[in-house]
């Protein structure tokens, strides 16, 4: 089964129940990549959630792998698709870089003119499909208003969901590495 990806929906969506389901994790399972850093979770018997929050001016990006494994970023804002692309690969490197089959991306405001932000997109996508051909490279819908600076991913679970708003703003992820769980920094290249 792909990695199935949900949008802030109301209380009974499938996102809002995406974020019950990471939110019931907390807090021995939970883990919150804060800006700059990543998290590669690699339980594949247990439900683990990784967060993100507040990538209002950032991207957000999600790393799954087909064995329940997965990783998710919080790149700090820049409009370098090269650099970001480099933390993508940090990333797959952490995973077993044959069983990655998606890898989405999202953004909050990204800095610039929107023909600038969809050159910037359409070059982070070419730059990763390169690096990961069989790979599923895309960036989550847009619409209009709403702004993706919150994710919540369940790699065994295979879901994802973005929002523009927390349903709870009271979850957070611990920050300590255990059994399952690495933390990592991007490359010194990010801003």
């Amino acid at each position: 089964m792909p990695l199935s990806v949900h949008f802030e929906d109301g209380e009974k969506g499938e996102a809002n129940l995406t974020w019950q389901y990471g939110e019931n994790c907390n807090p021995v399972t939970l883990r919150q990549a804060v800006e700059g850093g990543y998290w590669i979770s690699t339980a594949t018997t247990k439900r683990t959630a990784l967060l993100t929050a507040s990538a209002a001016t950032c991207t957000i990006i999600v790393v799954h792998a087909s064995d329940g494994t997965g990783a998710l970023g919080h790149y700090a804002g820049t409009a370098n698709a090269e650099a970001v692309a480099r933390g993508v690969a940090a990333m797959i490197s952490k995973l077993d870089k044959e069983k990655v089959e998606t890898i989405v991306f999202a953004a909050g405001y990204i800095g610039g003119e929107p023909d600038d932000r969809i050159i910037f997109k359409q070059q982070i996508v070419a730059h990763v499909t390169k690096m990961q051909p069989k790979a599923s490279v895309f960036w989550a819908k847009e619409e209009k208003g709403k702004y993706w600076s919150h994710a919540m991913y369940l790699p065994v679970d295979k879901r994802l969901a973005f929002f523009d708003d927390l349903p709870n703003a009271n979850c957070n992820g611990r920050d300590q590495s255990i059994d399952g769980f690495k933390k990592f920094s991007f490359p010194a290249d990010q801003p």
